[in-house]
């Protein structure tokens, strides 16, 4: 049986995806959620106008990125942290650089899109990569400067 699929179901299809799948499994289950519809001519026709609005949406995103990267690399952010000689007291996490990054680009990011091998410990630079899209991603630095307790 010949369904379009309305939503994404993991493991089987996309939003927008034609497939052949059982009788069973779309009558029970399929069916029931309105996760897809019996294809006929009409349906193939909208899987294809939503699937070219999929296309089009994506690379907007990914245009979208490239402008964005292009205005956070060569960023330099500046974080002044309580340390001992150079190392510091505690760390700087990626949730301590988002705040600092929005300033500075004025790029509103999630911790999850920072991302460093380790958090900082000590004075000093430090590269920092920032993922903005699928296989686009921007690097900054984070100068940590120390300060007396």
């Amino acid at each position: 049986m010949q369904v379009l699929f309305l939503q994404d179901v993991r493991s089987v299809a996309r939003k927008g995806e034609i497939r052949q799948v059982k009788d069973g499994y779309f009558i029970n289950f399929l069916a029931p959620r309105k996760l897809a519809v019996l294809a006929g001519d009409s349906m193939v026709k909208h899987a294809e106008k939503m699937q070219k609005q999929v296309v089009v949406k994506k690379e907007r995103l990914k245009e979208d990125a490239l402008l964005i990267k292009k205005k956070m690399e060569g960023i330099t952010i500046i974080i002044k942290a309580k340390a001992n000689g150079d190392k510091l007291y505690g760390s700087i996490s990626e949730k301590d650089l988002v705040a600092p990054i929005l300033e500075a680009s004025k790029v509103e990011l999630e911790k999850s899109n920072i991302i460093m091998a380790e958090h900082i410990k000590t004075v000093g630079s430090h590269n920092v990569t920032v993922h903005l899209a699928k296989g686009i991603e921007a690097n900054i630095t984070v100068e940590v400067q120390g300060a007396k307790k």
